[in-house]
């Protein structure tokens, strides 16, 4: 006798098996991150091809096999159309689904992790694109104070002085240098990126602060600043946790556009201790 499980999952991965069949890797909301094997699913009359696109949000009907579960039912409950239909926002899918990947252990349940990557899913297919900015910059923040962790904004790493004007990032550190104190850490070889001064205002304005909740919007028109400050807290969370994150080149934002001065783009930038 089959004893058949359902859960309902993000599918972060999906890979090649086979004549025609799927690995598929789910984060899931009651299993955690799991691996799947769904047969036949690239053939092009299987009933299961079209829920079990990248990044869609489906509920799985799963029986045990013998390496993998084999998905037996699948329905598609969200597939992020919008978010499919802009490279900017597929990047940062991608992004949040390799970090996943990455970072979360083989079926261990967090159902706040799930939750939070659920919701980011969900801003990332808003229609207006600076609601989306504004609210995964908020959700990276949650991110960071959920796994106990974040960059430090207020003072200098090296003097401990109040940061003013447009201090250098060394954000794998924890935190930033002032000017100063960036150059002498700049000539030691260590990685130097810059953050303007409006980047590093709206960095603070969504920081979670004791006993306040992080803000869920930025009161600001300077989207190119949002955008830099994006980046800024997914090289945070990549250095932090997943250095060897590979879809964060493509989230590069030239400095022109509010990205950070210093960090080269696309194949230059540094992963897993690389040097500029």
């Amino acid at each position: 006798m089959f004893f058949s499980l359902k859960t309902r999952g993000i599918i972060i991965k999906r890979q090649k098996y086979g004549e025609a069949d799927l690995i598929l890797t789910v984060f899931t909301q009651d299993l955690g991150k799991i691996q799947v094997l769904a047969k036949s699913a690239r053939k092009g009359k299987s009933k299961l091809a079209s829920a079990l696109e990248l990044f869609n949000l489906a509920s799985l009907e799963l029986v045990r096999g013998y390496h993998f579960n084999l998905v037996i039912g699948a329905q598609c409950l969200n597939s992020f159309r919008i978010l499919k239909q802009d490279l900017d926002r597929f990047a940062w899918a991608h992004f949040f689904a390799e970090f996943l990947n990455c970072f979360s252990e083989d079926k261990v349940k967090d159902r706040r992790l799930y939750a939070l990557f659920r919701g980011l899913f969900l801003n990332l297919d808003r229609p207006q694109k600076e609601e989306w900015q504004m609210r995964i910059a908020n959700g990276q923040w949650r991110i960071l104070e959920y796994l106990g962790i974040g960059p430090r904004l207020d003072a200098c790493l090296g003097c401990g002085a109040v940061l003013s004007g447009e201090p250098f990032a060394f954000l794998g550190e924890g935190g930033m240098y002032c000017f100063i104190c960036g150059k002498v850490e700049t000539l030691h070889c260590n990685v130097s990126t810059k953050i303007d001064s409006q980047t590093l205002k709206i960095l603070k304005q969504i920081m979670p602060r004791e006993g306040v909740v992080a803000q869920d919007f930025v009161e600001t028109q300077d989207f190119a600043s949002l955008r830099g400050a994006n980046f800024a807290l997914a090289y945070f969370l990549s250095l932090s946790f997943a250095p060897k994150i590979k879809s964060l080149r493509f989230l590069i934002v030239p400095p022109d556009k509010g990205g950070l001065r210093g960090v080269k783009p696309l194949s230059y930038l540094p992963l897993s201790g690389e040097k500029f």
